[in-house]
């Protein structure tokens, strides 16, 4: 399968965990809520390094050291923080409690911010195709 198929099916993917972090969210389970979040982004971003030629092992360290190459080049130290913030939700999902209500929510508020980014990213990236 090409790369441009298979950053077409992640960012399907993504479109469609986003949707279940919506929907958690709005029943208030943040926990659940983040961890589709969380999910979300990882196929984001994993969608974007197709999308840029490169295959990624969706594994965090490998997914992190993109997310700083993408930071750098783009200027944006907010992707990297909104990674470490998707980190911790995906850990609170495993670890309830580890974060306290307050915490997820600024959490879920950066990392919603920079999905939103990352989206018109990959819309760019696959039209320039």
């Amino acid at each position: 399968m090409a790369l441009r198929e298979k950053a077409l099916r992640l960012k399907a993917e993504a479109e469609a965990l986003f949707a279940n972090y919506i929907e958690h969210r709005w029943r208030g389970e943040l926990w659940k809520a983040g961890e589709y979040l969380w999910a979300a982004l990882q196929a984001l971003l994993m969608a974007i390094a197709l999308a840029k030629g490169r295959e990624l092992a969706a594994k965090h360290g490998a997914i992190r050291r993109f997310v700083d190459e993408l930071a750098d080049i783009m200027e944006d130290p907010g992707i990297r923080d909104a990674f470490r913030d998707g980190e911790r939700l995906h850990a609170n999902f495993y670890h309830p409690g580890l974060l306290d209500d307050e915490e997820v929510r600024e959490a879920i508020l950066r990392v919603e911010g920079c999905i939103d980014k990352l989206a018109r990213l990959l819309e760019r990236e696959l039209s320039a195709e």
